[in-house]
């Protein structure tokens, strides 16, 4: 599926997902157009909302992460059980695996 991440609700069932994988924009592109920490809550919240009790996401993050750590934390559904950083054509984001806390 391709879709706004922010907007997962109208692309899936709330509850039926196990895993969501997802690769959203580094900021490369999109610049300071975006404020990451309210698109990584609203991801966040709309990935709450779609997985199921045990369910988790793993997504890429790029020079946010301090701001994703926040957002992580904040959001207050989700803790981190893994974090590699990758080498994706120079870019080095971590790839963070979350797994819902409730």
């Amino acid at each position: 599926y391709l879709g706004d991440a922010r907007k997962l609700e109208e692309l899936f069932p709330a509850g039926g997902i196990d895993y969501l994988v997802t690769n959203p924009p580094f900021g490369i592109r999109t610049g300071t157009r975006i404020n990451f920490f309210w698109f990584y809550r609203g991801l966040l919240n709309g990935a709450n909302r779609l997985l199921d009790k045990n369910g988790r996401i793993a997504l890429l993050v790029g020079r946010q992460r301090g701001i994703f750590n926040r957002a992580v934390k904040e959001d207050g559904n989700f803790r981190t059980i893994h974090i590699r950083v990758i080498d994706a054509s120079g870019l080095f984001p971590a790839l963070y695996v979350l797994a819902r806390t409730g």
